[in-house]
This record gives structure tokens, sequence and C-alpha cells, in this order.
């Protein structure tokens, strides 16, 4: 499929545009964003994987990994806190999905990132 430029900045606005609805709203059904951008779904999620490197689904919960990373950073909340802010049923669950996406468990996580100087 041969696309031209404009296509592809329109492409890049849509997703930055589902990029900032994934963000808002953590429960949007992906096949709600796909329809406010006008796309079928395999449209969305062709499009989202090209310009972004990974699906839409892929990059919600490395973006709630991300916040379950800073709010660990910060200190002074439970994991069981963070998975009941973060909408997970419960803190063995939250603990399995953030060892699968980020590589490490919650604790490992807080234990290397109190270290002087840790770069996580």
């Amino acid at each position: 499929e041969r696309r031209d430029v404009g296509q592809e900045e329109g492409d890049a606005a849509k997703v930055r545009q589902a990029c900032a609805l994934l963000e808002k709203d953590r429960d949007v059904p992906l096949h709600n964003v796909a329809r406010r951008l006008g796309l079928s779904y395999e449209t969305f999620r062709k499009r989202f994987t090209a310009i972004m490197g990974l699906p839409p689904a892929k990059y919600r919960a490395a973006r709630l990994m991300d916040q379950a990373c800073e709010r660990m950073r910060r200190g002074g909340q439970s994991d069981k806190a963070i998975a009941t802010e973060l909408g997970f049923c419960d803190e063995f669950h939250f603990s399995h999905r953030f060892k699968a996406i980020v590589g490490c468990t919650p604790r490992q996580f807080r234990q290397r990132s109190s270290r002087p100087g840790a770069k996580l």
C-alpha cells in the first residue's frame, strides 16, 4: 500500500490523539478509541503499532506500569494501595503484571530504585 506524506501525518495525529485518550481513560475499550478516530479496530491497531512500535493494548499496559513505577519511586504507598489506585483486582495480579511488563517484581524495583544513583 502506497501512502503519501499527508496520510502519514494524519495517522501520526490520530495516534497522538489515541495516546491521549488511552492515558486519560485507562478503561476505555480499544474499539471505542478506534471508532472515535473514525477507523476500524484493525486499521487503528495496525497504524498505531506501525507508529508507536507496539500495539495499543501493550502501550496502555506500559503507561500503567510507568505510573506504578513513579508511585514506587515517590514511596509511601504499599503495593496493595498502588494496585487499587491503578484498577487492579488485587496486589497479586498487579505484581504478576508488573513483573511481566517491567521485568522485575515490585519489591525488586523498589530495592533497585532506592540505591544511590539508581537509574530506572
